[in-house]
């Protein structure tokens, strides 16, 4: 067949799919031009009978299936485009002498590239469903979060075989590296005191909410271990969680399916972390005020006390106890009581340094450990506490005044840590019995100023 030939059956296939109304409209919402298909096809026709063959060859046939699968990835159904593709051999086939014949093959071939290419898409989701089951029960085997972080990295860089990866956790500006795998220990060192929120790629995957892909320079310090990396936000209830990264040494280019993947990793991953958090968060801090609890403050004095003898440095520790909560509670209820203890948790909160533990011991006990800090700055923390409070005035009881009671010790070269809690307890209840002396006497000298029987001689 002439050139010219050809293109009269370009032209004939072309204009007979014009009559395919619902075919024609699936392209265009797919952003397809069908007249381009349809060409195709009348050329694949065409050369196979100027070849003399009678069956469409494997060059023909992948050429064929090559435009079918990029038409069924862009939501083009198998009907429209058997629909199109029968009525286009068929009008090219009656110019040929085995046209039939072969536009019956390539029907075939239409046929079989698209249900090849929706199996192997199958197989990949089911692959990627097993991962996700896998994944989703490796971080939810604990309620540690550093050990749901490691479970969550490895079993994702096995599941995409992939040679290294990396996950911090914080929050805002504060990430830390908890877990790596497949660098070295110097470079594993280095993260440790990078502050990888300078990043652009993290600061990108941060906006956007959705996960980066990054062709790694070598001027990058935060990934340069890897070629090729992915870097995807893990996003929870309370907001971003941290960076998972996913990399490779070699360069290479993550397809979409990859990135859809990790995506939904790091849902599964964000929602373990946050199931992890809030269970430390419940175990380790007083339910009311969000302060340390008891347990987690007596942890934390020791681990400072260890710290104090190391390195030779004070530490201090106050303990502080409400006055009359007990009349709080039986005149104005529970909810003025708790209202006054969530008050003093405040307070101390904006009194502290960063570096102190602030803790409610139980009921209307508060305590606070400040390592490096002599007694005297501690006192200092205790006026800027006492000054708080003096400003504070409850919804519940407006006219009671809040006032503390405090026990500030200096630890002593030597001493126990029960020793320097009671300690403690001495200086709080000398100072709570003080309290009540003066209120008895203010209470005793309103009582004799309000009594009409009373003299100036006898007050």
């Amino acid at each position: 067949m002439t050139s010219n030939n050809l293109q009269r059956a370009e032209s004939d296939a072309v204009d007979a799919i014009a009559q395919l109304t619902e075919a024609r409209e699936a392209f265009g919402e797919a952003g397809e031009d069908p007249t381009e298909f349809a060409r195709t096809l009348a050329r694949i026709v065409v050369e196979c009978d100027r070849a003399g063959l009678d069956e469409i060859p494997i060059a023909q046939a992948l050429r064929a299936g090559v435009a079918v699968e990029r038409l069924r990835a862009e939501g083009i159904g198998l009907d429209h485009l058997l629909e199109l593709t029968m009525i286009s051999v068929s009008v090219v086939g009656r110019r040929l002498d085995g046209g039939e014949a072969l536009g019956r093959a390539l029907v075939l071939v239409v046929t079989r590239s698209y249900l090849d290419a929706e199996a192997s898409e199958n197989r990949a989701q089911q692959k990627a469903l097993r991962s996700l089951v896998g994944i989703s029960r490796a971080v939810n085997r604990t309620l540690d979060p550093e050990l749901v972080a490691e479970a969550g990295l490895n079993e994702t860089l096995r599941a995409m075989g992939l040679d290294s990866g990396g996950i911090w956790l914080g929050s805002g500006e504060n990430l830390s590296l908890v877990h790596a795998h497949g660098i070295s220990e110097e470079v594993r060192a280095r993260l440790l005191r990078l502050d990888i929120t300078a990043s652009p790629a993290v600061q990108r995957a941060a906006a956007t909410a959705a996960a980066v892909r990054l062709d790694v320079p070598a001027s990058d310090v935060a990934f340069d271990a890897y070629r090729s990396a992915l870097l995807v936000p893990l996003l929870g209830a309370r907001g971003n969680l941290g960076i998972l990264a996913v990399g490779s040494k070699r360069k290479r280019r993550f397809e979409e399916s990859e990135i859809d993947f990790v995506t939904s990793v790091s849902d599964h991953l964000a929602a373990a972390l946050d199931h992890a958090l809030e269970h430390r968060r419940e175990a380790h801090t007083d339910y009311l005020t969000g302060l340390a609890n008891r347990s987690e403050f007596e942890s934390a004095v020791g681990r400072e006390l260890a710290g104090a003898r190391r390195h030779r440095r004070p530490l201090s520790l106050m303990l502080m106890d409400l006055d009359d909560l007990k009349k709080l509670n039986d005149g104005f209820g529970h909810h003025a009581g708790d209202e006054a203890i969530r008050a003093v948790a405040g307070v101390i909160r904006k009194a502290v340094r960063t570096s102190d533990i602030s803790a409610r011991l139980g009921g209307d006990e508060f305590g606070i450990a400040m390592p490096a800090a002599g007694r005297a700055q501690a006192r200092e923390v205790a006026a800027r506490i006492e000054a708080g409070l003096r400003a504070e005035r409850l919804e519940a009881a407006p006219t009671v005044g809040l006032e503390l009671s405090f026990g500030v010790v200096e630890w002593q070269p030597g001493q126990r840590q029960d020793e320097l809690f009671a300690a403690g307890d001495v200086l709080l209840y000398r100072d709570k019995r003080r309290h009540q002396a003066r209120r008895a006497r203010e209470t005793g000298a309103s009582k004799a100023s309000s009594d009409p029987t009373s003299s100036p001689a006898t007050r």
